[in-house]
């Protein structure tokens, strides 16, 4: 089994099922795709991961919020989702929250896992998506681009 899944499903009405599933746990989501473009967001923090080692994306599960933080930490890459009441406390990181899941694994790992499976989700919009439904406009330049970098860091180390 790999150590890191991210499966999308097909968005309907402004909602996308989201399945993350790692070595210990798998947790299932319904996105909104209100206030923000949670899949624009996502792929801006694997870019900042790569790039800075830590990144932070935020989705809406009205009310709730989750913050996804991606970042390096002892030398391994570590992506932790922590639900919170409200999205507003998911945006500003405070107040009580609950981690529904994390995993752990090489930084580079972790990123080329990630941008496998936002890469799966735009091959499958192009593909069958109608024009108008949500991802409205998939990161697929943007993905490029983290894959270029990775692929420059590879004989580098990791990250």
């Amino acid at each position: 089994m790999e150590p890191l899944r991210i499966e999308f499903g097909v968005a309907e009405a402004g909602w996308l099922p989201v399945r993350v599933i790692t070595l210990e746990s798998a947790v299932d989501f319904e996105v909104s795709d209100v206030p923000n473009d949670f899949l624009a967001e996502l792929a801006q923090a694997l870019a900042a991961f790569v790039a800075a080692g830590e990144g932070v994306a935020i989705h809406h599960e009205e009310p709730a919020g989750v913050r996804w933080t991606l970042r390096t930490r002892r030398g391994l890459g570590e992506l932790r989702l922590r639900r919170f009441t409200n999205l507003d406390a998911a945006i500003d990181d405070v107040g009580p929250s609950r981690v529904v899941c994390s995993a752990r694994m090489p930084a580079s790992a972790l990123a080329r896992a990630l941008l496998r499976d936002l890469r799966a989700l735009v091959r499958e919009r192009a593909r069958c998506l109608p024009e108008g439904e949500w991802p409205y406009d998939p990161p697929g330049a943007q993905l490029d681009a983290i894959a270029a970098a990775l692929d420059a860091d590879r004989g580098r180390g990791d990250m």
